[in-house]
């Protein structure tokens, strides 16, 4: 149940607003799910990640696909920024740890890749793509902000610019706030 106590019919335009219809069931002003993310060796809970920092949690099908590739590079090159904007970068996809590993060196990756070896995390973000052949991991992008609410989501992502949209964002978000 969301948290956010806004009535229905506006939940309804916010959605419209970021683009989202019923892709998630997540919105603007909710709170980020209490789930864990695994990074590395370690679970760490999403709560956890906010607090001091923004959080941009971002989704993406497949570890070394092309497109993948060409959205981690983006976020890469933007990761100074997005560290001077207090802001940490975690992408996840339902890859094992391995095959993080092997995408995170192949790319020279600076940021974090989260495992989600039983799909709670990509199930709490209504992230998942059911397609014929399985479950694929949908390309979505959620900011969530220092008080652990849910800013912008993201639908609609074009690999090559998204990692600025969302700089552009948690700049716009910063300058809100000062």
């Amino acid at each position: 149940m969301p948290q956010h106590p806004l009535r229905e019919t506006e939940r309804e335009g916010m959605n419209e607003q970021v683009g989202q219809g019923d892709v998630t069931k997540l919105v603007v002003g909710d709170m980020v799910p209490d789930v864990s993310v695994m990074l590395d060796d370690r679970t760490v809970s999403l709560r956890e990640c906010t607090g001091t920092h923004n959080l941009v949690l971002y989704f993406y099908p497949k570890d070394s696909s092309s497109v993948c590739a060409l959205e981690a590079r983006a976020f890469n090159e933007l990761v100074d920024d997005f560290a001077a904007a207090e802001t940490t970068i975690i992408g996840v996809s339902m890859d094992g740890r391995a095959s993080h590993a092997r995408f995170a060196a192949q790319e020279g990756l600076r940021f974090q890749l989260g495992t989600d070896p039983d799909r709670r995390l990509v199930d709490a973000f209504s992230a998942a793509n059911r397609l014929v052949l399985g479950i694929a991991t949908k390309r979505v992008t959620f900011l969530i902000g220092k008080d652990g609410r849910i800013v912008r989501i993201w639908n609609m992502v074009n690999p090559l610019t998204h990692a600025l949209d969302v700089l552009d964002t948690v700049h716009n978000l910063m300058a809100d706030a000062a």
